[in-house]
């Protein structure tokens, strides 16, 4: 699906201690793109906001017309926004698409374990890939997370993306 300039998509994140839940004005980019586009300096603002403590869900929320958040106090961020196909990256990106491979891992994030597939070039090694990667926030699909101090706590989507830089261990597949 192709995003549209002022495009607003629901979005949850998860810190360390929190769930929050609003919407963020994405206009052409996806989320993964917005989260590694400036700097880690740079907050996200999220409006018609509810927040949760993550080892409550059932909390009462705290509903509040805007919220900021820091993005390295994000540990996962979830686009609850329609998932976009291979075809639509190569239109709405045509010299920036590459085709991909995917490669399931299991990565802690603590306080969380998320498994899912990673997307790479078709001809990279991922032990390279993974030195290598720049971004700070990297999508995974098909994704699965525990909040590990409860794991009957857990999240399940097609896109959870990681903030690398929090990320303590990445555990591809043996060969």
């Amino acid at each position: 699906m192709e995003a549209r300039a002022g495009q607003v998509i629901q979005v949850e994140f998860l810190t360390d201690t929190h769930r929050i839940i609003g919407n963020l004005l994405t206009g052409e980019l996806r989320l993964t793109d917005l989260l590694n586009f400036g700097t880690l300096d740079d907050p996200i603002v999220l409006e018609e906001v509810s927040t949760t403590p993550i080892e409550n869900p059932s909390a009462e929320p705290l509903v509040r017309d805007f919220a900021q958040i820091n993005r390295d106090a994000i540990a996962l961020g979830v686009p609850h926004e329609p998932p976009t196909t291979p075809q639509d990256r190569q239109r709405i990106r045509p010299f920036e698409y590459i085709e991909k491979a995917k490669y399931e891992v299991l990565v802690s994030v603590p306080p969380f374990a998320v498994n899912g597939y990673l997307h790479l070039a078709k001809q990279a090694d991922v032990r390279t890939a993974l030195a290598t990667l720049k971004q700070t926030f990297v999508p995974l699909t098909g994704a699965r997370a525990v909040y590990t101090p409860q794991p009957e706590i857990r999240w399940s989507s097609e896109v959870i993306i990681i903030n690398r830089r929090r990320a303590q261990i990445f555990w591809p597949p043996r060969r």
